[in-house]
């Protein structure tokens, strides 16, 4: 899968800076999650239909669709869902490598992990890295094994 390059920018809530609206109307903009979807809504009138969409019924909702459009990425990165810090900076680092970040908590068995480990041997492809983003406060040792033992992570 090819690198997207691009910028990651930021809604205050469901408000966009101007010159953020400017920048979007510019270049082509996918929105993630549905704040982000309302703040283009709000910022950019109409024109945003025209520009991509991910969201889900929730964070973990819209992480989990996030990963559902990676079918063969070469990584896999893991934060918390209740905190931002390691997820947007995870987040940045794996969009560098072409990879999605999901957000296992609380609702581990719903990732859709069978698109994203190297354990499918129908799809012949390596999962070469998984990154955990966050110590134990942050991820669980529970889900830190979960983890492990699904992706096949050492």
């Amino acid at each position: 899968m090819p690198v997207v390059r691009g910028a990651i920018l930021l809604t205050d809530d469901f408000r966009i800076d101007p010159d953020v609206a400017a920048y979007i109307r510019a270049h082509p903009s996918t929105a993630v999650g549905g704040h982000a979807i309302e703040a283009m809504k709000i910022a950019i009138g109409p024109v945003y239909q025209a520009f991509g969409v991910i969201d889900g019924s929730d964070r973990y909702g819209t992480a989990a669709s996030i990963a559902g459009a990676f079918p063969l990425a070469p990584a896999v990165g893991v934060a918390t869902g209740t905190g931002w810090a390691d997820a947007l900076t995870g987040g940045a680092y794996l969009a560098e490598l072409g990879a999605p970040l999901v957000l296992p908590e609380p609702r581990l068995v719903t990732m859709p992990w069978n698109r994203l480990t190297a354990n499918s041997v129908d799809e012949g492809w390596p999962l070469a890295n998984v990154y955990v983003f966050g110590g134990p406060k942050a991820i669980s040792p529970a889900v830190y094994d979960w983890v492990k033992r699904v992706t096949g992570a050492h």
